[in-house]
């Protein structure tokens, strides 16, 4: 049998989050890095994921998921896989309603 595990993990705070409320600025989304504070909060939530060995980690192309992908993978950058399709579907706006889906289709809800 084959085991396969799932991880969502969020971006740490982007230069945008610190000083907005989301990305969306008139209408269009900016790919703001990460703050201090949000490398900060990625490095914190390494130790987290303890001894986790990743085949493959998907990332939205934006710099804040890229570096918190990089940061947590530390030297195991070359099995990040940038998919444009995850970021039009996990924008600020529609992260809640992703999550009440998973918890409803989850057996850990």
């Amino acid at each position: 049998m084959i085991v396969m595990g799932f991880y969502l993990v969020r971006h740490g705070e982007s230069i945008a989050n610190a000083k907005l409320k989301n990305q969306r600025v008139c209408g269009e989304w900016m790919d703001t890095p990460l703050s201090k504070k949000g490398m900060k909060q990625v490095q914190d939530a390494v130790p987290e994921l303890g001894e986790m060995v990743f085949d493959k980690v998907f990332s939205s192309p934006s710099i804040r998921t890229k570096q918190t992908a990089e940061i947590i993978l530390m030297d195991k950058k070359d099995i990040i896989i940038l998919d444009n399709r995850i970021g039009e579907h996990l924008k600020e706006e529609d992260i809640n309603d992703f999550i009440s889906r998973v918890r409803s289709h989850s057996i850990l809800a």
